[in-house]
């Protein structure tokens, strides 16, 4: 069974990733008799941890401001305003102007 299908609602899944860097660089002076020398770089270090938990059930009710102000979606943004289907851009480059109807 996958662990896709087997998560459930307030399970949660975490992962942390681990990056080093650093390291060295052999260098070759070409105005030095082709001398080799080393760089030596110390990195850093970062650990970063990472949560997701699941919840599956859709809220029956929201209440954003109180009991008063209840409704059955999450986010409202009122009725669409748009008047018009068609939408016309126009694109400027090189001195020429090309105007885009979308509809």
């Amino acid at each position: 069974m996958s662990v896709i299908r087997s998560l459930q609602t307030f399970h949660s899944l975490s992962y942390t990733v681990n990056s080093i860097n650093g390291g060295r660089q052999r260098l070759k002076n070409v105005d030095n008799n082709d001398a080799i020398f080393t760089r030596y770089y110390n990195g850093m270090e970062m650990t970063h941890t990472t949560t997701w938990t699941f919840d599956f059930v859709k809220p029956v009710v929201y209440c954003p401001t109180g009991i008063d102000q209840c409704r059955t979606e999450m986010l409202y943004v009122g009725n669409d305003v748009t008047q018009e289907v068609r939408i016309g851009i126009s694109v400027r480059y090189l001195n020429l102007c090309v105007l885009l109807l979308m509809q």
